[in-house]
């Protein structure tokens, strides 16, 4: 039985993480592409979809640094394009008072939207989890500590919610 759930722990790994496909995991651990399907199947009757998850996955690996990293580029450009349309229009102003007001806006959108939403630390949350679960999984794969393998790959997902949950709570 540890033997079994220990290879769906590897099948749902695969499958969700490092994105193969059925035939792809099937060739790869030598086993019947039925039995990767079965996997699946069983999971899903008990309300754990592995498409689900692996699009869920998908969608927070946008976070990723290289992506933050383009999208806050790409941010920034806009601004300073923006500012650079508007500047001429603040320099003509001649209240400085009302000038600074339109500086100020710009400072203020600008500050607005570099801080960070509730979204993006469950996002964050959400993997840091998944990485700490998946690490401490290979370890006790490592270690041959089956009965812990199989109680985290069966409570996973929960234990990703519970943790994004609590990280809102502290928030």
């Amino acid at each position: 039985m540890a033997k079994e759930k220990s290879k769906k722990a590897v099948i749902k790994k695969l499958y969700i993480e490092d994105g193969l496909g059925d035939s792809e995991i099937a060739t790869r651990l030598n086993i019947n592409r039925g039995t990767v399907s079965y996997h699946k199947k069983k999971d899903k009757d008990v309300g754990i979809d592995w498409d689900e998850i692996k699009a869920s996955k998908d969608y927070n690996n946008l976070t990723s640094t290289e992506n933050f990293e383009k999208d806050q580029q790409q941010f920034l450009t806009t601004l300073f394009n923006a500012f650079e349309k508007e500047k001429s229009a603040i320099e003509e102003i001649k209240d400085p008072a009302e000038r600074l007001s339109k500086l100020n806006a710009f400072a203020s959108n600008y500050y607005k939207l570099k801080r960070p939403s509730v979204n993006d630390c469950k996002g964050v949350a959400d993997k840091a989890s998944r990485l700490v679960l998946e690490t401490i999984i290979d370890f006790a794969e490592q270690h041959n500590k089956n009965e812990l393998i199989d109680f985290l790959s069966e409570h996973f997902e929960d234990i990703v919610a519970k943790t994004v949950e609590k990280v809102k709570k502290h928030k």
